[in-house]
């Protein structure tokens, strides 16, 4: 499986992004996609649930990102920046993980909420 399609699996089934730089911390996956290079490097692009960071877009620079089993991997040169795996492998309040993520789902499914936030995430 290509990293692209980790990314999609991923994030379907509930994912954490695992970071050690530039900052450090457990970020509850919204949404994320990759970027191409735009002079300075690729980067993640990516979007935490609430009640972290509701609302803001990050931007995670890479020179090499891979997929190991059920992991993406995320390099800048040769230091480990961070990487994106399955919710329930981390760990995190699994009852809170569950009850946000049904919380952004349900607002998600609301009139045209869906539409909305893929033109914000996707435009940013």
């Amino acid at each position: 499986m290509n990293t692209d399609e980790l990314l999609t699996k991923l994030l379907d089934g509930g994912a954490v992004l695992g970071l050690l730089r530039p900052v450090s911390g457990d970020f509850w996956l919204a949404a994320a996609k990759w970027l191409p290079d735009d002079g300075d490097g690729p980067s993640l692009r990516w979007c935490p649930m609430f009640p972290e960071h509701q609302g803001h877009i990050h931007h995670t620079r890479y020179t090499k990102a891979t997929a190991k089993g059920d992991y993406l991997l995320m390099y800048l040169g040769d230091d480990y920046v961070g990487g994106i795996g399955p919710a329930l492998e981390f760990d995190i309040d699994r009852v809170q993980y569950a009850n946000t993520r049904a919380r952004w789902l349900e607002r998600l499914a609301y009139g045209d909420n869906q539409a909305r936030f893929a033109d914000f995430f996707n435009n940013a």
